[in-house]
């Protein structure tokens, strides 16, 4: 059997994939510069998570609630 995708890349195909991957890498770049100032707050938020889940949990299951209306309950029983 022969194999026809070992062939070698044009120099077309090839600039057109250079191109495409230094888009993608310019893209990555501004999105990190974009999300930079606010790393700190979404790694709080992800602690925050995290340790709140279990409260949010436990009423949950204790009056099998459904998730939305066991969140509407705890915003209203402590208000912040």
């Amino acid at each position: 059997m022969e194999d026809n995708n070992n062939k070698p890349m044009s120099v077309m195909e090839f600039a057109d994939t250079m191109i495409g991957l230094g888009l993608a890498a310019v893209l990555i770049i501004l999105c990190i510069q974009v999300f930079a100032p606010f790393i700190g707050i979404m790694l709080w938020a992800v602690v925050l998570a995290m340790t709140l889940y279990p409260a949010h949990q436990a009423p949950q299951d204790k009056f099998s609630l459904t998730g939305a209306f066991s969140q509407d309950t705890r915003l209203m029983a402590f208000p912040l």
